[in-house]
């Protein structure tokens, strides 16, 4: 979850952007919830790639909103982000709270490695591939961090980096949400 947060830090260029404060673990609670309510009797590889997949949604829609801001204070973006999950939380509570799931969502992200069993850690694999994956390509996040002017007189391609750093911490942070689960900060 380090290695996603530097990734993001990197790429939005704003020490405060982990995928705990733009929605990325929101996101992904809520692919989890989507899992149990449509594919309940399927394998947790289907529940953490969907997961997965709204993870990568709710990043890649975070990043959209980013993009609008015209003013983006070092505070503003988490902020922003911040808001943004609190929304997508409150929309998995409500639909989790409607179909008789809050214990079950309780159960899956709280956060703790009582059930990290066998058939469940190994997934935890994935995490530290799509880690790897990223400490290849942490020079090219690096300079996307500096702008997309300053990336593309050095000769990376600024789009395909950001969506690539996107995707590994989406994938990361899905992975940890589904077989570890997410601490909420009792802010």
């Amino acid at each position: 979850m380090s290695v996603a947060g530097l990734v993001m830090m990197h790429i939005t260029g704003n020490r405060f952007v982990t995928p705990s404060t733009v929605g990325t673990t929101e996101s992904a609670t809520f692919g989890l919830l989507l899992a149990t309510l449509f594919a309940g009797g399927e394998s947790l590889f289907t529940k953490m790639a969907t997961a997965v997949a709204c993870a990568l949604i709710g990043t890649f829609f975070f990043m959209r909103i980013l993009r609008r801001l015209t003013f983006r204070d070092m505070i503003l973006v988490p902020l922003v982000g911040l808001m943004f999950g609190g929304v997508i939380d409150a929309v998995t509570t409500f639909i989790a709270y409607r179909a008789d799931l809050v214990q079950s969502l309780g159960a899956w992200t709280a956060g703790d490695f009582s059930g990290v069993l066998r058939g469940r850690y190994e997934l935890l694999w994935i995490a530290g591939a799509v880690t790897v994956a990223g400490y290849l390509y942490a020079d090219r996040f690096t300079v996307a961090g500096m702008g997309r002017s300053f990336a593309v007189n050095l000769g990376v391609r600024y789009d395909r980096v950001v969506n690539t750093g996107l995707v590994l911490a989406a994938v990361t942070t899905a992975v940890v949400v589904v077989t570890v689960g997410r601490c909420r900060s009792s802010a």
